[in-house]
């Protein structure tokens, strides 16, 4: 375990060191007074064979304790659940900032379904553990502490003869702590892959309907789901043992203390007193003990959630930026140096794959350059090295003439507007996306940009501008209307870099003209960089980069590269020849 892990779960406990004191006070004051109440017993027992003792003041006592007991036990657990909660509320922030400032890399490696179960499930069952199954250990731990030194006091043959059955029954519950937990574990993992099929299901459900697969999926989700179900039975045996085993060996010491118990009144060497009080702390020490063995199951739920919690505290964040830098414009190094360079640049990714080799390139401000390949040439990459999501192996990326690895991540990204191939939206509305980049623009910005990205229809729809909402994902939008919709987000942003990644992917013929309409109506002076397989949507621009297989091959115009290059001329040839299909 990271001392560093364990340095931030102690952190997120600091902040209520105060109320988790009273807490512990509190268990202790009403633990006290229910172990007087055997005692106070024992005393008004005495009183009634004695005539001539008064009844009421022990009674009266016995009464206070009770009462006093009850109430400090419930202000106690009001403070433990609403600190737990604080607690819960504390880790989560922890797990959802740490979530949303990963490395690139892990949500390329890792489902989204599985990180959200560790911050909905495995949250909820450390919140358990800590508010029920922690304070069941140490409630019934002081219970049992004080019961026991009052049951060894009165007599301790009947101490002897009731610990050595309710020690066999605690053995085996505590030989069991490890099974709990991994048992824990699977569970929690079984859940976290129901999560990621149940995921993967409603983000292609029109998909899955569309090919009758429904079924398949719910036979997929009904193995997920029995998986977990069969972990949680596997936990749930565990922990009916281990009451069972407790409750047997506290049946088994009773009738001893019976037995044994009345014998000796009977021989006068134990009043009928302190076998009363003793038989109270008996029972006492029932609930108790199988409170810690329920608790004790519960911990190592906990545990188990906490290790998964950790494994995501654990991952490497991006690398922040120092405090007071980044954020602003970046001054060209030298006069003549280009926007963008690659020199020698290498990046292989972490599953093995090299996407780049040796890549060299350059880009002028103020210029149009596409990036063309077959799939898997490259070209995606080599935007994603632009934004910092990844870092090269080996060369350099230059952005004005300045290594990207030495400036701060945040000045270079605010110099970029990124359109992504998938046109990502957020739920909400249209407003919401389109601020996502510029949080405080004007309605009347938001007009401008929709119009400019051909979406006439929602800036003049009447009424508040942007308050139409897309759905899910962008559900409630067309293709080419989620297309054009982060256009327009990035035209708002105005920054004087424009990416585009596969911007006329799944949209027709019109859309692809609207997005040439848009980037001809770009503010002069933004160097816009487009990655693309359709080449009709960059035939315009100033320079075309040929690559394949993670190397750049060949660039210049269109025209020119259709007389040189013959991996340009396959790929056009290749389209034209389905555009005629099309028209025939």
């Amino acid at each position: 375990m990271s001392d560093q892990v364990e340095w931030r779960v102690r952190d997120h406990l600091r902040p209520h060191r105060r109320r988790l004191a009273a807490v512990l006070v509190l268990t202790i004051v009403s633990s006290a007074l229910m172990l007087a109440q055997p005692m106070l017993l024992s005393r008004l027992v005495g009183t009634l064979t004695d005539a001539g003792a008064a009844v009421l003041p022990p009674a009266a006592l016995l009464v206070a304790a009770a009462l006093g007991g009850a109430l400090l036990g419930a202000w106690r657990t009001y403070l433990l659940q609403s600190t737990g909660e604080e607690f819960i509320l504390g880790l989560r922030k922890a797990l959802y900032r740490r979530l949303l400032r990963l490395r690139a890399a892990e949500y390329d490696e890792r489902s989204s379904g599985d990180l959200l179960s560790r911050l909905g499930t495995d949250t909820t069952v450390l919140r358990s553990a800590l508010t029920s199954g922690m304070f069941s250990l140490v409630s019934a731990g002081l219970t049992i502490a004080g019961a026991v030194v009052l049951m060894a006091y009165i007599s301790p043959v009947l101490f002897g003869a009731a610990m050595a059955s309710l020690l066999i029954g605690a053995a085996v519950v505590f030989s069991m702590g490890g099974a709990v937990r991994r048992a824990s574990t699977q569970a929690q993992t079984n859940v976290g892959l129901m999560t990621v099929a149940m995921e993967r299901a409603l983000s292609a459900v029109r998909t899955i309907r569309a090919c009758e697969g429904t079924e398949r999926e719910v036979a997929e989700l009904d193995s997920a789901a029995t998986r977990a179900r069969d972990s949680g039975v596997r936990i749930a045996a565990l922990q009916a043992m281990a009451s069972p085993a407790i409750a047997t060996s506290a049946q088994i010491g009773l009738m001893l203390v019976l037995v044994l118990g009345g014998y000796r009144v009977a021989a006068g060497h134990l009043e009928l007193g302190d076998l009363a009080a003793f038989m109270m702390y008996m029972f006492m020490l029932i609930t108790p003990v199988v409170q810690a063995a329920s608790g004790y199951t519960q911990v190592q739920a906990g545990l188990a959630a906490l290790d998964r919690v950790r494994e995501i505290l654990k991952l490497p964040e991006e690398a922040a930026d120092e405090p007071g830098t980044g954020g602003g414009p970046i001054a060209p190094a030298t006069p003549a140096a280009p926007l963008i360079e690659f020199a020698s640049v290498t990046l292989t990714y972490p599953n093995g794959v090299t996407a780049l080799r040796d890549v060299d390139l350059a880009i002028a401000a103020g210029s149009r350059v596409a990036i063309v390949g077959l799939s898997g040439s490259g070209k995606s990459t080599v935007l994603s090295l632009i934004e910092r999501f990844y870092t090269a192996d080996s060369g350099t990326v230059r952005f004005r003439g300045h290594d990207v690895a030495e400036l701060p991540r945040s000045s270079i990204r605010s110099q970029i507007a990124y359109v992504e191939q998938d046109a990502p939206l957020i739920a909400g509305t249209i407003a919401r996306n389109l601020r996502l980049g510029r949080p405080d623009a004007a309605a009347e910005r938001m007009a401008a940009a929709l119009r400019g990205a051909g979406l006439d229809e929602f800036a003049e729809s009447g009424g508040e501008v942007g308050g139409r909402s897309v759905g899910d994902g962008g559900a409630l939008l067309s293709g080419g209307q989620r297309q054009r919709l982060t256009w327009a987000r990035a035209l708002l942003m105005e920054r004087p870099l424009l990416v585009l990644d596969e911007p006329t992917a799944s949209v027709d013929a019109r859309t692809e003209g609207l997005l040439q309409d848009a980037l001809d109506n770009v503010p002069s002076g933004t160097t816009t960089i487009v990655v693309a397989h359709r080449l009709a949507t960059v035939m315009g621009a100033d320079r075309i980069i040929v690559m394949d297989q993670g190397r750049v091959v060949d660039s210049g115009t269109h025209e020119e590269l259709l007389d040189r290059n013959d991996l340009y001329r396959e790929l056009a040839s290749r389209q034209m020849l389905a555009a005629d299909a099309v028209r025939g």
